[in-house]
């Protein structure tokens, strides 16, 4: 047996063994990786390591990021509808709508409101 100072050790860098099979099945039931790890008694960032080299990447707290459909935006705008209006159809964010709109350089419905009171005339 080895010493460290006056401790006594075991293995010294020895790896604990996991069951892989199981942190891979409850990494497929979209588990969260705290609770995986905390089953399996190892710390988080195993987990995560582990999760990787399966090549399943997640966001954070596991929630897949949607993707929005701008075409949809684009017909929803067309329409007349408001930022909020199209965020909830689109199933998106308000920021997300507000991005889509600066870099189409379309002015929001709250700016067509004030063009309109101004007396400016804008093409969509």
């Amino acid at each position: 047996m080895k010493k460290v100072g006056k401790y006594p050790i075991k293995h010294i860098g020895a790896q604990r063994r996991y069951d892989h099979n199981k942190i891979k099945s409850m990494i497929l039931e979209n588990i969260r990786d705290q609770d995986i790890a905390d089953e399996i008694g190892c710390h988080v960032s195993y987990i995560r390591e582990f999760r990787q080299k399966l090549g399943i990447y997640k966001r954070k707290h596991g929630i897949p990021r949607p993707r929005v459909d701008y075409s949809k935006v684009d017909e929803l705008y067309s329409q007349g509808k408001n930022v909020r209006e199209i965020a909830a159809e689109a199933k998106c964010n308000k920021s997300t709508v507000y991005k889509w709109i600066q870099s189409q350089g379309l002015p929001t419905l709250v700016e067509l409101k004030e063009y309109v009171k101004q007396g400016v005339e804008v093409e969509l």
